[in-house]
């Protein structure tokens, strides 16, 4: 007798429990954060499609993508879901009520969790038949999220493929280039749109560099005067010493550039100030000018 009043008694404390655990967040909070919930399902609606509030599967869908809009909401909003979520967020959702309420909500186990975004699902949806289809939305280990392009890296080879998230894409890398654990530092991911931006990026700063080098040149042209020498190694002796003799530096006084790289001729720039003495010396050296 005793053995069975023990039975019925464990079996109540277990109903009981049940019960608290599916009822976590009761009163005045519960009905805060299911406000907050059926404001993202209002958001969502537009990406809704061919919805059945009594089809477990088509639940299970929107919730799990709503369940990762929440999750979103405490990220930073330099992270990349935040990003992809935040106009799905309800409004005032950096009040600071709201943040302690979504933390409560995090804090529950993923029964109760459910249990509150599936009730605001159907009590948002089930006036009508929503004529949308739900664009599918792929879980991932932290949560749901939208597909895009990645691109991994490691030791130089490149691969890419679309995943949710960066785990999920370091994941992928991993396995695709068979990477031992002691390597897995050294795997990157990046999305392909970021990727894009910084080889975009590296093209314009070449493009400014060569704009520079040629401003540089025009510049230096304006700036310097021209002799033409004959390129042969007599000359270049002879050239040489002179450049010694009056104390000049490359690229500060003057410059020289070679038109072939054997024979033919010379061009050398000499600043204006300079121009008269070296000009002088090349004539009493009988070196050939011209220019």
């Amino acid at each position: 007798m005793n053995e069975k009043v023990e039975q019925k008694l464990r079996e109540k404390i277990r109903t009981t429990i049940k019960e608290k655990l599916s009822e976590a967040i009761t009163g005045a909070d519960r009905k805060i954060l299911f406000i907050l919930i059926r404001e993202i399902v209002r958001n969502l609606k537009p990406k809704i499609k061919n919805m059945d509030v009594d089809n477990k599967s088509h639940i299970n869908r929107v919730g799990s993508s709503i369940l990762g809009i929440i999750r979103a909401m405490t990220y930073t909003p330099d992270n990349a879901n935040y990003k992809n979520f935040k106009k799905y967020f309800p409004k005032n959702f950096n009040n600071k009520l709201v943040q302690k309420k979504l933390k409560q909500f995090h804090s529950q186990n993923d029964k109760v969790q459910v249990t509150l975004v599936t009730q605001a699902i159907k009590n948002e949806l089930s006036e009508g038949k929503v004529t949308e289809a739900i664009k599918k939305v792929s879980d991932a280990e932290d949560g749901a999220g939208f597909r895009q392009d990645w691109i991994g890296i490691y030791k130089g080879k490149f691969i890419q493929f679309k995943a949710n998230f960066p785990v999920d894409a370091k994941k992928h890398t991993i396995k695709h280039f068979k990477v031992p654990k002691s390597k897995y530092s050294e795997v990157v991911v990046i999305s392909k749109k970021e990727y894009d931006a910084q080889q975009q990026l590296k093209v314009e700063q070449k493009l400014r560099e060569q704009i520079r080098e040629i401003i540089k040149e025009q510049l230096n042209e304006q700036k310097f005067k021209k002799v033409i020498l004959p390129n042969d190694m007599k000359t270049k002796v002879k050239v040489s010493k002179m450049i010694k003799q009056l104390k000049l530096k490359i690229d500060k006084d003057y410059d020289v550039k070679a038109l072939k790289a054997r024979g033919g001729d010379q061009v050398i720039s000499i600043l204006p100030k300079h121009y008269n003495k070296f000009l002088e010396l090349l004539v009493s050296n009988n070196i050939k000018v011209r220019g």
